[in-house]
């Protein structure tokens, strides 16, 4: 992401009381790995970053992983909703950020 739109984000991003903002993936990096390993809850992609490619091609779907054991499983949930970067849907996308987590 150029360094000028990646800063007009981290700044719209540091209003969230709640966010935390860990810094930047390397090049030729894996950024979910990268965002798991720090800790972040929140990944910002360029929609042509080949890593965004396969979340953006889901759609809004639901993915139930069951376990060997077969009595449960885990549940993923991909909610897609396209949102303008401006000061009127910042806090759409603060309440979107927001909604209940489940645990790992």
């Amino acid at each position: 992401m150029p360094n000028m739109l990646g800063e007009v984000v981290s700044q719209m991003l540091s209003t969230f009381s709640d966010a935390r903002l860990v810094g930047r993936v390397e090049p030729g990096a894996d950024p979910i790995l990268a965002a798991q390993e720090s800790g972040a809850n929140v990944l910002i992609l360029r929609e042509d970053d080949p890593a965004a490619r396969p979340l953006l091609a889901a759609r809004s779907i639901s993915v139930f992983a069951l376990a060997e054991s077969g009595r449960e499983g885990t549940l993923l949930t991909v909610l897609q909703r396209r949102i303008a970067l401006d000061a009127d849907t910042i806090e759409q996308m603060r309440q979107l950020l927001r909604r209940p987590r489940g645990t790992s």
